[in-house]
């Protein structure tokens, strides 16, 4: 199912980037789900993005393949890129701490986010947020490994 498939790809965009799906409490899981599925539905109707591009996307590892302008939708719906198209690092820490239950795995998360800062000082082509949306992806995925279980 297209909507599942892109939930947890974007799950892993703001939430968990850094940790395995599986090592997150299903509580933390089924309420980041109720949120990020409406939100994912809607940004992939408006950007066109198919199951297709869900599934090489996640063959490849990198969200190269996908419109830059979708991951920009879910963050500025989550609220951690603002309309200025800036990353919204106090949001962010206020999403973790709301949607990760353990407080060891909030501080991690919490301290990834304040690495990734830099990316609003990166000159974008853009102002709509989708290229610092991809910075911010880019930003986040080399910690992925340091927070799998």
């Amino acid at each position: 199912m297209l909507s599942f498939r892109l939930a947890l790809l974007c799950v892993g965009l703001f939430a968990v980037a850094f940790k395995r799906a599986e090592a997150i409490s299903q509580a933390d899981k089924m309420k980041i789900y109720a949120v990020m599925l409406p939100t994912v539905q809607e940004c992939s109707k408006n950007f066109g993005v198919s199951e297709e591009d869900i599934k090489k996307a996640k063959e490849a590892g990198n969200v190269d393949g996908l419109n830059q302008c979708l991951l920009a939708c879910v963050f500025k719906k989550a609220g951690v890129i603002n309309d200025a198209g800036q990353f919204d690092v106090e949001k962010s820490k206020e999403l973790i701490s709301k949607y990760l239950s353990d407080s060891n795995e909030q501080a991690k998360a919490q301290e990834v986010i304040g690495k990734c800062v830099s990316v609003n000082d990166q000159p974008v082509g853009d102002s709509e947020g989708c290229d610092r949306s991809k910075l911010l992806f880019d930003c986040l995925m080399p910690f992925k490994k340091e927070f799998e279980g």
